[in-house]
């Protein structure tokens, strides 16, 4: 009651000291914000580089890869065909030694035809060794 009979009103100095506490607080909040978003945002720079290196990192590796099955079925092929080329020598001298026995043995048949299969044999191999090339 007794404040309505008065015309209570703060002091300058105790208004300013007020507006300048709220000041002080709002401009704090701002700070903190804008410290925050500042701190995020450097965060993110980093983050994306990191994502970046990933990135190369995992193009690097997938160019490996591709050279390594390149190799490997480069490999492959040079395997079949030192295998197929295997084959073909063994089944050569084993041709080879039945001549040798016939001859041994004296039968001249057996001598012919397996010295015309050899050379049929050597021929064909002639050819496919020009068609592969």
């Amino acid at each position: 009651m007794f404040l309505k009979h008065v015309n209570w009103k703060p002091q300058p100095t105790q208004r300013n000291s007020l507006l300048c506490k709220q000041r002080v607080k709002v401009t704090m909040k701002r700070r903190r914000r804008i410290n925050s978003t500042r701190r995020i945002s450097a965060e993110m720079v980093e983050i994306s580089k990191g994502q970046n290196q990933i990135r190369e990192r995992q193009k690097e590796v997938g160019k490996k890869f591709k050279e390594i099955r390149k190799e490997t079925e480069k490999l492959k092929r040079e395997t079949d065909l030192i295998s197929k080329q295997s084959a073909a020598n063994q089944l050569r001298l084993d041709l080879m030694f039945q001549i040798v026995k016939a001859r041994a043995d004296n039968d001249s048949a057996k001598d012919a035809l397996l010295t015309e299969t050899l050379r049929e044999l050597m021929a064909k191999t002639r050819i496919g060794e020009k068609a592969s090339f």
